[in-house]
């Protein structure tokens, strides 16, 4: 890797970990210097192309995200594509991957779409449209059918909670669950 791009890498990291609201102070756009015009104006686009990002709070959870894509929107909300992630805590590592998301820096919220998997500390792989994780509440959820597979069956459902903290995963509303003979 080139010592230009790894130093632009370490640059954006850094952004990030500022923080999206203090971000504007630190960018410069083409343009005069002395003027307000050297700051990113309302309507103008920052898009920002691999991105990684890393949040590690008080308790020593981390939660890892990599994105291909990242354009910063409205307010506190980025846009990402190719979603890549990783949330670490006491209990192991829960990986999930999707299309696309957003992320709300001020509510703490990522929002994934498309094509979302995530596979538990336990080996259960969960499969939906859309899945939610609120950081502050440290809850995933899927508002819309699910369907979770391990090695000794599946289970689907209408919707999906799950708290990485401990494990507990809850699936609700026309539950199907297929296990293996023996199991129980």
């Amino acid at each position: 890797m080139s010592g230009k791009k790894l130093a632009l890498m370490l640059v954006c990291a850094v952004l990030f970990l500022i923080g999206w609201s203090h971000i504007r102070s630190f960018l410069v756009v083409p343009g005069p210097v002395a003027t307000n015009d050297a700051l990113p104006r309302p309507g103008r686009r920052f898009i920002i192309k691999g991105m990684d990002f890393l949040q590690v709070d008080s308790a020593g959870n981390t939660l890892a995200m990599t994105a291909t894509r990242v354009e910063k929107g409205a307010g506190s909300l980025m846009h990402l594509d190719a979603v890549r992630g990783k949330r670490s805590g006491r209990n192991g590592a829960t990986a999930i991957r999707a299309d696309t998301g957003t992320y709300d820096e001020s509510e703490g919220i990522l929002t994934l779409n498309g094509g979302v998997t995530m596979r538990t500390p336990d080996g259960f792989i969960a499969a939906s449209d859309r899945v939610i994780y609120d950081r502050k509440k440290e809850i995933l959820a899927s508002p819309v059918p699910v369907e979770i597979s391990g090695d000794k069956g599946r289970i689907s459902g209408d919707r999906l909670k799950y708290r990485p903290a401990d494990g507990v995963m809850t699936v609700k509303g026309r539950v199907r669950c297929l296990i293996e003979s023996g199991v129980i």
